[in-house]
């Protein structure tokens, strides 16, 4: 029987068959037990941001290796993006305060190739300004395979300008949004031109918090994920509902930032990443490379 994992007192533990056998946190590490002589243990598991970091270090090492990387925000998009949550506790609001975005994975964020597509963006925006970006999709692929499900995950990370004497916090308040189900080029772009214009604190969704009609099934939606300087958000959905390209818009707003320094042109620099992937065996990231490489018309 699989052991479950309980909550008493505010501490976690491993429970087989109504018998605690482990106390741990969901998100412990392995390391080497320094007390083997005393418990014969060789592994003991432990958390903490001393045992967290050189982990998480790790990862990046290997990601800045990799894929010859040395931008602060994408390696930290990269590495958050490829993030899981452990488990399920609560309401979403409770899933980011408890675990934030998850738990890196190192096969997520290095085996890129095949049915797993990753792709990078690093760019500056000027405050008040909104950049897109087109991501094709290979839609011909997936014509004997229409059951398949494809997820979809991404991660924007940005370093704002902050001070702690102000009520806002960050001096700039980047995000980002991906065109709706069927939704042209000219729509997505009228809406993000409106967003980048309203203030920071208003939303294209209900009073509930329900995505519009045709929007993707987001797990963590607007409200929630545009509060941080690292924002993600993640969705699972049938290949059917892909259209032939996506459209991404960044969207660059002043926080304490004053309308001197925005008309003066400062520069937010920001990294994105973005994960497709499909349950099915196809060549999306090989499809994907090839329609990028082909040059397309852009309207400024």
């Amino acid at each position: 029987m699989k052991p479950e994992i309980v909550e008493e007192g505010g501490n976690w533990y491993r429970n087989e068959g109504g018998a605690v056998i482990t106390q741990a946190s969901l998100t412990d590490v392995a390391l080497a037990a320094n007390d083997y002589a005393v418990t014969g243990r060789l592994v003991k598991f432990g958390s903490g941001t001393s045992w967290a970091a050189p982990k998480v270090a790790h990862l990046a090492a290997r990601i800045a290796n990799n894929f010859q990387i040395r931008n602060a925000d994408l390696l930290r998009a990269l590495i958050v993006n490829s993030a899981r949550w452990p488990a399920t506790v609560g309401s979403t609001e409770q899933q980011l305060r408890l675990f934030g975005y998850g738990v890196p994975r190192n096969d997520r964020a290095l085996d890129i190739g095949g049915a797993r597509c990753v792709l990078f963006i690093e760019d500056s925006i000027r405050i008040g300004n909104v950049h897109f970006y087109r991501i094709p999709w290979p839609q011909d692929l997936f014509d004997a395979a229409p059951e398949a499900d494809i997820s979809a995950s991404i991660t924007l990370a940005y370093r704002a300008p902050v001070r702690k004497s102000n009520r806002r916090y960050r001096g700039t308040a980047i995000e980002w949004r991906l065109s709706k189900r069927g939704e042209s080029f000219q729509e997505f772009h009228n809406r993000s031109a409106y967003q980048g214009v309203a203030t920071p604190d208003d939303d294209d969704e209900g009073e509930d918090g329900e995505q519009p009609i045709a929007d993707w099934p987001w797990v963590v939606r607007t409200n929630l994920r545009k509060r941080g300087t690292v924002q993600k958000d993640w969705f699972t959905a049938p290949a059917s509902y892909f259209g032939a390209e996506l459209f991404l818009s960044v969207i660059g707003r002043r926080g304490w930032l004053s309308k001197q320094q925005q008309d003066d042109g400062f520069l937010q620099r920001y990294a994105i990443a973005i994960t497709l992937e499909a349950s099915e065996p196809v060549q999306i990231y090989e499809r994907i490379a090839e329609l990028i490489a082909v040059p397309v018309d852009v309207a400024v």
